[in-house]
């Protein structure tokens, strides 16, 4: 049952990093909504077939994310959907990935204040809590909290410039001393993820440049004012993004756009 529990929480883990990242490159709502795009898919490499696929309604809203798997690029290995108001606020977030007799064992609750903005969103998954952020607009940051066993191991809190372009990204981390190194398959390739055997804390500073119309274009990542890898943006003539490149990646990751 522990080695279960286990499997589960890495597969969450490895799922919500591969969530995340992705987010970091959706563009605003009005660009999506002005040239009508449907589906946003892309993908990396030549050796995985997987692919991210972003799914966005007539208003330029994210509506659905979608990851395939690595060998076809067909089957879906995670799926999200979201839910929106006459206003267009966040109205609900369902992460279908996961099911039990025909019902996802995944919730989300988002919490929001009176002005109608998201502060909170808290996941379980089987009934516990696995994830907790909460959002600050004043200070435009987030702070997530991980659980492991119903106990917080894993704080981090990412911080933002005036474009929502991460600048500073801050946590720390409990060891988890019964764990056993899992390996898995991240764009064609098998990756071992080693548990930490000590605490960790760490404080990346990101410095970010943008073209003339407000486009990031690079993003470096520094550690005790060091650089560690850099990332690159490229755009088409409509200001879509159509390509990314990390300096310590041999592939870029290309992007593709349907319309309605």
């Amino acid at each position: 049952m522990k080695a279960l529990a286990l499997a589960l929480f890495s597969l969450f883990l490895f799922s919500h990093t591969v969530y995340a990242q992705n987010m970091d490159t959706v563009q605003p709502d009005s660009l999506y909504k002005k040239y009508n795009i449907h589906y946003r898919t892309s993908q990396q490499g030549y050796i995985s077939k997987a692919k991210q696929i972003f799914v966005f309604d007539k208003a330029g809203r994210v509506t659905g994310f979608v990851v395939t798997d690595n060998a076809t690029g067909k089957w879906p290995q995670m799926v999200m959907a979201y839910e929106y108001d006459t206003n267009g606020r966040l109205l609900a977030e369902h992460d279908t990935s996961f099911y039990r007799n025909g019902k996802s064992i995944k919730e989300v609750k988002l919490t929001f204040d009176a002005e109608g903005s998201l502060i909170k969103k808290t996941s379980y998954r089987n009934g516990d809590i696995t994830s907790e952020i909460q959002y600050s607009q004043k200070e435009n940051k987030e702070t997530e909290s991980l659980y492991r066993y119903d106990a917080i191991y894993r704080v981090q809190t990412t911080y933002y410039d005036e474009h929502h372009k991460k600048i500073r990204f801050t946590g720390t981390e409990k060891a988890d001393t019964a764990a056993k190194p899992r390996t898995i398959e991240l764009y064609g390739k098998k990756v071992t993820i080693s548990p930490a055997n000590k605490d960790e804390q760490w404080d990346y500073i990101f410095k970010n440049s943008y073209d003339r119309q407000g486009n990031l274009i690079s993003q470096q990542r520094l550690v005790n004012n060091k650089l560690q890898d850099e990332t690159t943006f490229t755009y088409d003539d409509r200001g879509l993004l159509i390509r990314t490149k990390q300096s310590d990646h041999e592939d870029a990751e290309v992007f593709d756009y349907k319309s309605y």
